[in-house]
Parts: structure tokens; C-alpha cells; sequence
């Protein structure tokens, strides 16, 4: 839907005589009128919705306009956050050449697998799987490291996300902190 859609659509819902109220600092928009009983009312959109984010009875003016400034907050907010995570997506990510990740997961066993990161690109990363060297504390448990350079398999292209590089739909690789990492094997 295009913007003109979208305002035309929202305008169809508010009654006639509607005062339409935008924030300075987001996109959300609040409708304030008077039903057909007299009542106070308001209704608010934000995004790109078509359907209200509310619509509601107040019982007097003052709390219909602290209803409405609360509500211009949470859209500010919220626009707040999407800049500042769309302005991080844009910077990139900080993996480099040499950087071990690691993507520890299982259910009812921990497994542990290890990746050198080969090539970098701007949103995504060559990595290489490398072996580790276990060590056990009684069989079926144990810790392990990663051995840089022991590659096993073929490289793979990866977009780096918001909480790592994801390898499949089970794996997400992380950056390696230096330490022994646990694994078990009870199967």
C-alpha cells in the first residue's frame, strides 16, 4: 500500500469532525473527536497499520491528553530503536580474518562445533569448520578448544545477523571468548 492508501484508509475510521494529531518526532498519528454521545475519544495509529493501535472512551479532556502524549512517547521510542539498529546494521559487523566462532547447541547433548572465519564481506563472512581438541572429564563429557587452521569441509558464505553468523537452522555461530568451551555426549 502506498502512503496515500495508507492516510485514506485511516481517514474512513475517524468520525467526521475528527482532529488529526501527528508526532513531531515518529510516525504515529492520533485521531481525537467526540462520539455521538458526547464522550471524549481518541484512537491512534502508528507504522504502517491500517487497523487502530487503540481506540478508546476517555472520562475527561486531561486524561485523554495524557493518553495521547503517552502514546507519542512509546512510538518516539520505538522509532528511536529501529534507527539506532537500522544506523548498527549499516555500520557492518567486526568479524575479521582469523576470528574462531564457535556454535555450541544439541538437545539432550551438548555438541560443539568450531569455524575460522576465511573472507569478510561487508554483511556476511566465509567461514571454514576446524577441528577441536577434546578433552574429557569421566566420557561422555568433557571441554573443548578450537584448533586454528584444521580445516574439515568446504568454506561456507554466511550473512552475519544480530546474534552471530547463522550456519543452518540448528547452528549459530559466535565469536569465541578464549575459553574451554563444554560439550557432552550421552547418546
Amino acid at each position: 500500500m502506498t502512503t496515500a492508501t495508507v492516510e485514506q484508509a485511516r481517514a474512513v475510521q475517524a468520525p467526521s469532525g475528527a482532529i488529526k494529531i501527528a508526532a513531531k518526532n515518529s510516525d504515529a498519528v492520533v485521531y481525537v473527536y467526540t462520539n455521538a454521545v458526547g464522550a471524549l475519544c481518541a484512537m491512534g495509529f502508528a507504522g504502517r497499520r491500517i487497523k487502530p493501535d487503540f481506540r478508546i472512551r476517555y472520562g475527561s479532556a486531561l486524561a485523554r491528553e495524557r493518553a495521547v502524549t503517552t502514546y507519542f512517547a512509546s512510538a518516539a521510542g520505538i522509532a528511536a530503536r529501529k534507527a539506532e539498529k537500522k544506523a548498527k546494521r549499516a555500520g557492518g559487523h567486526s568479524l575479521t580474518v582469523g576470528h574462531i566462532l564457535c556454535a555450541s547447541w544439541g538437545y539432550e547433548q551438548t555438541n560443539v562445533d568450531w569455524y575460522e572465519v576465511a573472507r569478510v564481506t561487508t554483511s556476511s563472512v566465509e567461514v571454514r569448520k576446524i577441528k577441536g581438541n577434546v578433552t574429557t572429564d569421566g566420557g561422555d563429557r568433557g571441554q573443548v578448544v578450537p584448533m586454528a587452521g584444521e580445516f574439515v569441509g568446504e568454506p561456507l558464505l554466511r550473512r552475519v545477523g544480530e546474534y552471530g553468523v547463522r550456519i543452518d537452522s540448528v547452528r549459530t555461530a559466535t565469536l569465541w571468548n578464549g575459553r574451554p568451551v563444554y560439550w557432552s555426549a550421552y547418546h
